[in-house]
């Protein structure tokens, strides 16, 4: 049985241009047991362009996933926004110096996209989770309250001594 959220079917895909839109959500995450993430709210475009020998797939996304600041720990709102291309080809030797290009099989009914738009979208999150208006009011490390000034008894003499002269 093949999961259809993500997929494209392509066995009696006329050659030429098409587009499919989705809706990558949580399920994802669930998928793929994402802790790098806390939720996705991206829009996926997928513009396929079918030949005999290969599907050229450009995707677009745009949308926001939820990450948490890695100084303060509160979830925020990362937009992401991106272009990806990926090659599918019918040809298993085909020699390219393109990066993605999957092999698919002749008989392939079709194409699940699930892995591509982890990968992608998951590209896109910056190795450093701070957001840029940080600290923000609800940060908790950078709003402690203040903390009463204790001094040592022996130095608030010496303090004392000093503001007499």
């Amino acid at each position: 049985m093949v999961e259809r959220e993500f997929t494209i079917r392509i066995t009696q895909l006329a050659n030429g241009v098409h587009s499919y839109d989705f809706q990558v959500g949580n399920s994802l995450k669930e998928k793929y047991e994402s802790k790098l993430v806390n939720y996705f709210d991206v829009h996926a475009n997928v513009k396929i362009h079918k030949t005999s020998d290969f599907i050229d797939a450009n995707i677009t996304f745009k949308g926001k996933v939820g990450l948490n600041c890695d100084r303060c720990s509160v979830e925020y709102d990362f937009p992401i926004e991106t272009t990806r291309r990926v090659i599918y080809s019918f040809q298993p030797n085909i020699n390219s110096e393109e990066d993605d290009i999957v092999f698919v099989g002749p008989n392939t009914d079709y194409l699940d996209l699930s892995q591509e738009f982890y990968d992608f979208i998951c590209l896109e999150i910056p190795q450093r989770k701070v957001p840029e208006d940080c600290p923000r009011a609800e940060c908790p490390v950078f709003n402690l309250p203040p903390e009463e000034e204790t001094i040592d008894p022996r130095w608030a003499k010496l303090l004392e001594i000093k503001k007499k002269f």
